[in-house]
């Protein structure tokens, strides 16, 4: 039976920073089952295995980006694209 202690397990806290997300966020999605979770005494641990799962399920929704089919798009150096409505600047920094 797993405890707070076991390495096997993180908090929801811990989840969350992983994730890059907010605790609140952590726990809406223990509550709509996108995130598993064991409740033990007050405690709510979440299985580290979870953290793979989300992160082969994101990789699975990845696509390239066609940045010459983007009007106004532009290449950075940091390997990201640069989008500006009408070309003025505060354009948003994307990943690809």
């Amino acid at each position: 039976m797993p405890d707070a202690t076991s390495p096997e397990f993180c908090s929801v806290d811990e989840i969350a920073r992983a994730l890059g997300i907010a605790d609140k966020t952590a726990h809406r999605w223990i509550d709509e089952g996108r995130l598993a979770a064991v409740r033990i005494g007050g405690r709510v641990l979440v299985p580290r295995s979870e953290l793979g799962r989300l992160a082969a399920a994101a990789a699975a929704n990845l696509r390239p980006v066609d940045v010459d089919a983007v009007p106004g798009a532009t290449m950075d150096y940091r390997g990201g694209f640069n989008m500006s409505a009408g070309g003025g600047a505060g354009g948003a920094r994307r990943q690809r």
